[in-house]
């Protein structure tokens, strides 16, 4: 599925808990768990950052993905669901 662009660096994709983790999944890179927050060591250094849980999920109701730039950081990227 395609990503809609919602602002600078944001996108709106749909497809909901099971296309963000499909997504993440599809990522390569070491995979690291802190309670429902997944982490994922890219290979350019980067790092992926998916959301479940309701209470992390801000103003917008749904699962997110970040990417941070190589040390981590705010994102670069943010994908919503």
């Amino acid at each position: 599925q395609g990503a809609q662009r919602i602002g600078r660096r944001q996108y709106l994709k749909g497809g909901g808990l099971e296309q963000a983790e499909g997504d993440f999944e599809s990522l390569a890179g070491r995979e690291e768990i802190s309670g429902s927050t997944r982490y994922k060591e890219l290979p350019d250094g980067r790092r992926a950052v998916l959301r479940t849980d309701p209470s992390t999920w801000g103003d917008h109701p749904g699962p997110s993905m970040d990417i941070q730039p190589p040390g981590g950081g705010y994102a670069k990227i943010k994908v919503r669901y």
